[in-house]
């Protein structure tokens, strides 16, 4: 079976656990029929016990990687990943113990058996700082108030209580008259989808915050219902000078019309500056708890993420504060939006965390936006 097919199989069975249901007709290989409601629901009712439990993080499909999320000597076994929060050590202690392989009838696979792996990330969280006032805004650059305004930055909100993250980049509207925006996260400069259009974003400073835009627009996300972004832009202020540049970095470069696993990437964070990473995978489902409208988390998935591991052994891709940092080739082309990472301060803290962005070319897209 070619790479193409057995990438389709699984992301296929991947659709079928997570949601009971197969891709949509279009999507599917030359010579492959749908499965019917009947036989998806049926794969779907009977693997539950495992793939609905809490230590469950997310799905994605790819070649087998080893313990350092790296793919194995031999990349050709594909395998349906289930990404964890936790291994249990031994296996034995897990009360949702995750199946090595599933055997389904022959119903419109290619093939009768798929194989399974546990990648353990840990707990994933929405990488907020909770203050807007920044205590390296003395000496930091990345903190400090900057003029022009440019990406990699904080910024923030007060709505009731501070929030703050990153600036991403600037953009500007495709449809009507081409307003001027900054782009973050829509739990950085929003309240998550709360706060009134109109609320002030600020550049935190020392002793002060420099307003900068207002905010126009957050993408819609429902606690509990299936996503793709975390998104959110602000109209500049007239009299705020900004430039698509970042320090130490220079220019972004357009957006990148590749993304593969594997791939050498780089961002540039407010707390964690800049880092470089390798692309885990290109289109993974991950859970992520967000509030509903009286602010309880629900868990809630979002698809169509792109997951990154840190080149380094010793320090993360990102931190807290680091929220709606722009994702980038090494050559500066816009690849994601950077929204959540592994939980660092939980029980358990994974070998190799994990960050998570959404994709620029969907960010773009159902916001109706393009680069500046």
């Amino acid at each position: 079976m070619n790479e193409d097919l057995e990438r389709s199989e699984y992301l296929r069975l991947r659709n079928i656990i997570y949601k009971g249901k197969d891709i949509e007709p279009g999507l599917l290989p030359p010579g492959s029929k749908t499965i019917s409601e009947e036989d998806a629901e049926r794969i779907y009712e009977s693997n539950t016990s495992w793939s609905q439990s809490p230590n469950i993080a997310g799905f994605g499909a790819g070649p087998r990687i080893n313990d350092d999320l790296d793919a194995t000597e031999e990349p050709g076994e594909w395998v349906l990943r289930v990404y964890v929060k936790e291994v249990f050590d031994p296996p034995s202690e897990n009360p949702f113990p995750v199946p090595e392989k599933i055997v389904v009838p022959s119903v419109g696979f290619k093939r009768d058996e798929f194989f399974l792996q546990e990648v353990e990330i840990g707990d994933l969280r929405l990488i907020v700082r909770p203050k807007l006032d920044c205590p390296k805004a003395q000496t930091d650059p990345w903190a400090a108030h900057r003029n022009p305004l440019g990406p990699g930055t904080f910024i923030g909100i007060i709505d009731p209580i501070s929030y703050s993250g990153t600036l991403g980049c600037f953009v500007k509207s495709t449809v009507g008259p081409a307003k001027k925006y900054l782009l973050s996260n829509s739990h950085v400069i929003a309240n998550y989808g709360k706060a009134a259009q109109g609320t002030v974003v600020n550049q935190p400073a020392l002793w002060t915050n420099y307003g900068v835009a207002e905010l126009s627009n957050a993408y819609p996300v429902e606690a509990g219902k299936p996503s793709q972004i975390d998104a959110a832009v602000a109209e500049m202020f007239s009299d705020i000078t900004f430039a698509n540049t970042f320090l130490n970095l220079g220019a972004i470069n357009g957006v990148s019309n590749k993304l593969y696993e594997g791939q050498e990437v780089i961002k540039s964070g407010a707390t964690s500056e800049i880092t470089c990473g390798q692309v885990l995978e290109t289109d993974a489902i991950v859970i992520f708890d967000w509030p509903d409208q009286i602010g309880f988390g629900k868990p809630t998935h979002f698809e169509n993420q792109i997951l990154v591991k840190s080149s380094s052994q010793n320090e993360p891709f990102s931190q807290a504060g680091d929220s709606g940092s722009l994702l980038m080739t090494r050559t500066l082309q816009a690849l994601g939006l950077l929204m959540g990472e592994t939980d660092l301060e939980g029980h358990k803290k994974p070998k190799h965390p994990v960050s998570v962005c959404n994709n620029i070319k969907i960010v773009l897209e159902k916001m109706k936006l393009e680069l500046l």
